[in-house]
């Protein structure tokens, strides 16, 4: 989405994080363990979101820490539960997740994730107003806004049990 080159979902951006000479080529070559790999140490492992018991609520918040960044997703979280809102996964956040009712939270968090979605729709004109003109930058901020909400937020809504 973002114009480079990625594999599995993984960018070559975030790959150079870790490994600073990496090139499209090391991208291309990843296998599905290897991506699979990344994403446990560097998203699950490295946000605690194991400490999460409710399975879509712990897939959603993954799926938000890869997409707007580290700790950005357990913020859209912490707001859904109306708690500080400190981006870490301790033991306050995990407790009071896990006793909610999964549907209710995912309703909420689905709103603070649209929420901080609209926020980087709103940098996006400020910050490409000057270099495209403001017509341009709302054309572009929208159309982002509309893909980050079709594809992260109503894509593949969960089906709950009673």
């Amino acid at each position: 989405a973002t114009g480079e080159y990625s594999n599995f979902g993984i960018s070559l951006a975030f790959y150079r994080g870790i490994k600073p000479s990496a090139t499209a080529a090391d991208i291309k070559a990843f296998t599905r363990d290897f991506a699979t790999y990344l994403y446990r140490t560097y998203f699950w492992d490295a946000a605690n979101l194991q400490a999460i018991t409710l399975p879509t609520i712990a897939a959603r918040v993954l799926d938000a820490e890869v997409n707007m960044g580290h700790s950005h997703g357990i913020q859209c979280l912490q707001r859904a539960l109306n708690i500080a809102d400190d981006g870490v996964l301790g033991p306050v956040t995990a407790k009071t997740c896990n006793q909610m009712n999964e549907q209710a939270l995912y309703g909420a968090f689905v709103r603070s994730a649209a929420n901080r979605y609209q926020s980087i729709h709103d940098a996006q004109i400020a910050k490409y107003t000057p270099k495209l003109g403001a017509h341009a930058a709302q054309s572009l901020a929208d159309k982002n806004l509309s893909a980050w909400l079709l594809t992260r937020l109503a894509k593949h809504p969960p089906a709950f049990t009673a």
